[in-house]
């Protein structure tokens, strides 16, 4: 380092922050796995396991998006940026919002708009 260059004032934001988005961002493809999963269960029809399926995915996205907060709480607030958790509703609104307060590329959002394309392919393709 010479001279002339001086330390970052804060760490930038690294792999360890996006692990909870890049959460969000296969959900969709391991939803569509349960629900195939469970189509094929006794008793289970394509109804049932897709609200199954369904009901998992909401309970996961609410625990990823807790624990994301944590994470990224001190980074926003240094930032002077928040945003509500509401937006979990929306999956890639929360990705993409939680990307622009962050200053991070928009990569988790872009991700998962491909995998939930990917996961209704898969449950067109696998429908019994």
């Amino acid at each position: 380092m010479t001279m002339g260059q001086s330390l970052p004032s804060a760490p930038s934001p690294g792999p360890a922050v996006n692990v909870f988005a890049y959460g969000f961002a296969v959900i969709p493809l391991i939803a569509t796995a349960l629900e195939q999963a469970l189509i094929h269960h006794p008793g289970l029809g394509p109804k049932d396991a897709l609200q199954i399926a369904n009901l998992a995915s909401f309970f996961v996205y609410i625990v990823l998006a807790g624990l994301d907060r944590r994470v990224i709480r001190t980074a926003l607030d240094k930032a002077g940026r928040n945003f509500t958790a509401l937006w979990v509703f929306l999956p890639p609104s929360y990705l993409w919002r939680r990307a622009t307060c962050l200053g991070l590329p928009r990569t988790a959002a872009w991700l998962w708009c491909l995998s939930f394309a990917l996961s209704i392919a898969l449950s067109a393709a696998l429908y019994p």
